[in-house]
């Protein structure tokens, strides 16, 4: 279960990502899921490491399995302590929309979920 895996993968700001892992998929459902197992609409990486086994279809980042999507969110994090997540995703242009963060903010997460988010 993604949930899990976001916590077990100590990834910084589960409950944003978890709900990043909601939009950029459609609600985990997306073509783009089901045929490169891109969770985040992450492009293939330039410069940093990947856990991607190559580039896909219009240069978005393919995964053996959808875990290595996280994997490599966690890479994409970096190892640096993000004290303001939304500045970060800001700072990184993650999304060409002006109101990404709202968009974020929109999605409702259940108790059960962010209980396992952060255990």
């Amino acid at each position: 279960m993604l949930a899990y895996a976001i916590r077990d993968m100590d990834i910084q700001h589960p409950e944003w990502v978890y709900r990043q892992a909601i939009l950029e998929s459609g609600g985990l459902c997306s073509k783009l899921v089901r045929t490169q197992n891109n969770l985040f609409g992450m492009k293939m990486p330039k410069r940093r490491d990947t856990f991607a086994s190559g580039p896909g279809r219009n240069r978005y980042a393919k995964y053996e399995s959808w875990a290595h999507s996280v994997a490599d969110y966690k890479l994409y994090q970096g190892e640096k302590e993000i004290k303001d997540y939304k500045s970060f995703l800001k700072s990184r242009k993650y999304s060409e929309t002006n109101n990404y963060v709202e968009r974020l903010k929109s999605i409702k997460v259940s108790e059960r979920i962010l209980k396992i988010l952060n255990s």
